[in-house]
């Protein structure tokens, strides 16, 4: 990792101004933790009350809940905001620009929703923020952009009870392509044949694509490990064989099997929409740990790793498998020569 010794290096002391704000920063966090005393007593009042009296026990734990939020909300979280501002503002900014020079990030920013529903992949929302936001050209040449995202939904049944479903979690990329396609193609997680194996199948096929309204369901047999894994919806079969070569269905498998999470698709005129849901705060560093070890930085680095290697392998893709073991699982990836003269893959 030459690249971020170097960056260590030319910013240090940046490292140290920002690691003392986190110390006091931390300092004041543990600080504001002691109000949580209050609903700490409060609910202990609740639950005696509960004992003698039923609706003032219910009474004093609802406030301990309202309590706790507050407390949260207003002492305790802006602590670690602030960190989380100042980290990215001064050093995660220099960080992504010493490694990836021609690439422009900015943290309060996203990718807009109307890309986000232009790619065709998700269903209605009501509430669509992120954070994160990078963009830039790839090394041969395509522009590209990707930022967290996180879109919910909220619902409410006849007898008054709301409900909020995530849509999408995770990191969401738009990547141009040079080949314009005539029809979209989707290429969704095979999660029906999964569950409910034959009939889940039956379900894909006969209602599926009518739900989803973007075309009938495509088989691709040359690659049967991956119809285990992902399902693909096209009203043009010959541009889907056109557009998905087997190099291209052996990066998306790979790729969905290197980092464990479930991989969303779409070839939408002469640009590919990418959503990798994960859970995962990225680019976030913990106020609990320090910046002068490795760690932090090590998992950033990662973390920008992964993105820009997923635009590259989609970009560039080729055949990792040996078929001539009959292995079917996807292999190590492991660098060209190529790939070593490439700034986007670490």
């Amino acid at each position: 990792m030459r690249k971020l010794d170097a960056f260590k290096q030319k910013v240090a002391p940046m490292i140290e101004e920002v690691e003392q704000f986190r110390l006091q920063k931390l300092k004041d966090h543990k600080k504001a933790k002691k109000w949580y005393l209050i609903s700490i007593s409060l609910a202990i009042l609740g639950v005696l009350g509960l004992v003698f009296f039923a609706f003032i026990g219910i009474f004093f734990i609802v406030l301990s809940i309202i309590s706790f939020v507050l407390i949260y909300g207003f002492l305790v979280s802006k602590h670690e905001t602030q960190y989380v501002e100042r980290f990215k503002e001064k050093v995660f900014v220099q960080f992504v620009k010493s490694l990836y020079p021609t690439v422009s990030y900015t943290s309060n920013q996203f990718v807009s929703s109307e890309k986000f529903r232009q790619s065709k992949l998700f269903g209605s929302y009501d509430r669509y923020y992120g954070e994160d936001f990078f963009n830039g050209i790839s090394d041969n040449g395509l522009e590209f952009q990707f930022s967290e995202i996180r879109a919910t939904e909220t619902t409410t049944d006849s007898d008054g009870d709301s409900r909020t479903t995530t849509i999408f979690d995770g990191i969401f990329f738009v990547l141009q392509r040079s080949n314009f396609v005539s029809d979209p193609i989707l290429i969704l997680p095979d999660v029906a044949e999964k569950s409910l194996g034959l009939f889940g199948k039956f379900l894909q096929k006969s209602i599926g694509s009518w739900l989803r309204k973007s075309g009938n369901m495509i088989y691709l047999n040359e690659h049967p490990e991956f119809e285990k894994e992902f399902v693909i919806y096209s009203n043009n079969e010959r541009e889907v064989e056109r557009v998905l070569s087997p190099a291209i269905l052996d990066t998306i498998y790979t790729l969905r099997f290197r980092y464990n999470n479930y991989l969303r698709l779409s070839f939408i005129e002469d640009t590919l929409f990418i959503g990798l849901s994960s859970t995962k705060n990225f680019f976030h560093p913990n106020i609990n740990k320090t910046l002068l070890d490795d760690n932090q930085l090590n998992e950033l680095y990662d973390e920008l790793s992964m993105c820009f290697s997923i635009i590259e392998e989609i970009n560039n893709p080729i055949i990792r498998k040996d078929k001539k073991e009959g292995n079917d699982q996807p292999v190590k990836y492991k660098k060209s020569k190529k790939d070593k003269d490439n700034p986007f893959l670490l």
